[in-house]
């Protein structure tokens, strides 16, 4: 399926600052780095392709070096807010694929089947999106078609906010742009959401323990 799937990530020395509050920051570290390896597994699983790193970290970093060597295109992530970067990612892979989709790493709940469905989505939509319970988004998609609205899509948005999938949702529908959606998910970004993923997914069981032990 001639679908490009980016992941969007930041080393994770540099994420996850609400977790680091609960456990430390090297924990925190660790969480973010299991996360990361999971969702390039995810992704890879999926066996959509091409492959992009939006990376914003060191260029010499060992987790941006095991995604090159697994045959991951790097990109480093340019400057802006968010929205900004999202939009230049799923610009610049839209340029090689006639559908894109983008994924943070917070999320293992969105395996590889429901990045192959949402991929399959957008035969017939021009964006599907993977809203997060806590009123985000996981994941954001779109045909070549949206490519003219992608401005619209990501600027001007109060990223972190409890509105985000509403006024995306809002936009597409301003633009005539016909977009599907996945079951909301839960994304990992505090010690709740911790101890609630850790009972699903054994890789961060250890993590949770840690939580519940505080």
């Amino acid at each position: 399926m001639d679908t490009a799937l980016i992941v969007l990530a930041k080393a994770p020395e540099a994420s996850k600052s609400r977790l680091a509050a609960a456990i430390g920051a090297d924990a925190a570290a660790r969480v973010a780095a299991a996360l990361l390896k999971d969702a390039l597994r995810r992704a890879e699983d999926s066996g959509l392709r091409p492959r992009t790193l939006s990376w914003k970290g060191p260029g010499g970093h060992p987790w941006r070096d095991r995604a090159a060597a697994r045959g991951w295109r790097i990109v480093p992530q340019p400057s802006g807010d968010l929205g900004a970067r999202m939009r230049e990612a799923l610009a610049d892979a839209l340029a090689r694929a006639p559908r894109a989709l983008l994924l943070g790493t917070d999320c293992p709940d969105l395996d590889a089947r429901l990045l192959v469905r949402a991929a399959r989505w957008l035969d017939g939509a021009d964006v599907v999106l993977g809203p997060a319970r806590d009123g985000g988004y996981v994941l954001i998609g779109a045909a070549r078609r949206a490519l003219p609205h992608l401005d619209h899509l990501f600027f001007g948005i109060r990223w972190g906010n409890a509105d985000v999938a509403a006024t995306t949702r809002a936009r597409a529908a301003d633009c005539g742009l016909v977009m599907r959606e996945t079951e909301p998910l839960r994304d990992l970004d505090d010690a709740d959401d911790l101890g609630a993923l850790a009972a699903r997914h054994p890789f961060l069981a250890g993590y949770g323990e840690k939580i519940n032990r505080t």
